[in-house]
């Protein structure tokens, strides 16, 4: 095997190592390797090597690694491709630390030295990485420009090289790349666009696909990829339809079964989890225990994603930390009472009708005590109950509503819940006045909290929806 060959292999097996492996006894095994290849073979190699092993485990802080990455970059005597690869790894890991000025000067330079020394490949891989670094800090302007200068690079290699499986993972990962630009280039809300660029991506990223259909590590990636911008675009754009990121993974998931990659797997679950979690957010809008049920299998999947990383000591587990917990706090506000306690007396239960059905047309959750509470209920633990389900109290104060008896009752739970669930939950009182301009007097204990006197039933209504701690969904069509 040629030195070539021997640092070849070694570089692999430390990009395999970080995702299948990453035990302390294979580190030192490879520790050796690279301390042998060193000291018999190339210093400026073994030097190379060393950092990337150090810092792939996270053994090596950044800034020490950029320290020794700019000794061998601006040393002329190393060899060309190990002078790119440090520039190159130089602009990897400081993308968001140090300027853009500056990180671009390290890209250049590794452009320079990569032309002025005919490394075509490594060209390629340069300007692949700008345009990915520019979609990774989401400058699609620059990304636009980055991926017109790539794709007249490929357009002019040499057809020798064409057929290398370098170039080929290259011309991968730019169609991925475009892909990405192209969904999230579309601005919000327009839908004509969206189906476009889902058209075009779609096209793009098949096309990827097929290049890598043997290499199952890249082909689960690019499609759990793919996935992941679609579900991206569909938190955007309401009319994005997630079927198709379902048959996207569910294609990934195939190459799971026979692609024992713990980066892939986790990945493959953080996605899943990201899915459930829009399926759950256009659920909310007409069906709370579907929302519910989405929400705890966005968890369920998030958890098996952070444990796969966490076990891997891969960096992506904060990331996977961090959606979990998005999940989890959507979890608790979706399971937050949300009915609105509709009180009043008797003789106004007509008035008070007319307003439930309009707040459940408005998909609210009216609790009304002739619907709530079946026959043979406690009455006072019925009222209760009715109370801790809600997130308001409505009011509705007439000459015939009196602070005394049940109705007393209701204003002392109405406060008791306040003082437990503070601003999760309302207190609304509007006050009616009878044709011959009387009112009811409002309770001493509602006094304290904003009341109303509306001038008509639907400015009594935009006063009740304006106070509730819900927000009004916005408009969807209906479900056919």
């Amino acid at each position: 095997m040629s030195h070539d060959e021997q640092y070849n292999q070694l570089l692999q097996i430390i990009k395999e190592g970080t995702t299948r492996y990453r035990t302390e006894s294979f580190l030192e095994n490879l520790r050796v390797r690279v301390a042998k290849y060193k000291d018999t073979i190339s210093a400026a190699r073994g030097e190379y090597l060393e950092i990337v092993l150090e810092q792939t485990f996270g053994r090596l802080p950044v800034a020490d690694a950029v320290q020794r990455l700019e000794v061998l970059a601006r040393n002329e005597s190393v060899p060309a491709k190990i002078r790119v690869n440090s520039w190159s790894l130089l602009a990897k890991l400081t993308l968001r630390s140090v300027a853009l000025a500056e990180n671009m000067v390290f890209r250049e330079n590794a452009l320079t030295v990569a032309r002025d020394n005919g490394l075509v490949i490594e060209e390629l891989q340069i300007l692949d990485n700008w345009l990915f670094a520019s979609l990774t800090t989401e400058n699609l302007a620059d990304a636009s420009k980055r991926v017109a200068k790539l794709e007249q690079r490929i357009q002019a290699v040499h057809e020798s090289l064409q057929g290398s499986p370098q170039y080929q993972e290259i011309l991968g990962r730019f169609l991925t790349h475009k892909a990405k630009l192209t969904l999230r280039s579309v601005p919000d809300d327009h839908d004509a666009e969206a189906q476009k660029a889902i058209s075009e991506s779609t096209s793009l990223y098949q096309n990827a696909i097929e290049l890598d259909r043997e290499i199952d590590h890249r082909r689960v990636n690019y499609q759990v990829e793919w996935a992941e911008e679609l579900v991206d675009l569909g938190e955007r754009i309401d009319t994005v339809d997630v079927d198709v990121p379902v048959r996207v993974l569910e294609q990934a998931s195939y190459g799971l079964d026979s692609h024992h990659c713990n980066l892939c797997r986790g990945y493959y679950y953080h996605v899943k989890g990201k899915l459930h979690r829009l399926k759950a957010r256009r659920s909310s809008i007409y069906d709370l225990a579907e929302e519910i049920k989405q929400l705890h299998l966005s968890i369920t999947n998030q958890e098996m994603s952070r444990d796969v990383f966490c076990q891997s000591g891969h960096s992506y587990a904060s990331i996977a930390e961090k959606a979990l917990a998005s999940s989890q706090q959507e979890l608790l506000m979706a399971e937050l009472p949300r009915r609105i306690f509709l009180s009043h007396s008797g003789a106004d239960k007509g008035l008070v009708r007319e307003f439930k059905s309009t707040l459940e047309l408005l998909k609210f959750d009216p609790w009304l005590d002739e619907d709530a509470m079946s026959a043979g209920v406690n009455l006072e633990r019925g009222l209760l109950q009715g109370f801790k389900e809600s997130c308001a109290a409505v009011f509705f104060v007439t000459p015939n509503f009196k602070d005394e008896g049940f109705l007393a009752k209701e204003v002392d739970y109405a406060i008791a819940e306040k003082h437990v669930k503070g601003e999760r939950f309302g207190i609304i009182t509007l006050v009616f006045p009878n044709d011959d301009g009387s009112s009811g007097q409002v309770p001493d204990l509602l006094r304290r909290y904003v009341w109303k006197t509306p001038r008509s039933k639907l400015e009594a209504l935009c006063e009740l929806i304006r106070a509730l701690p819900l927000a009004v969904a916005n408009p969807v069509w209906r479900q056919t």
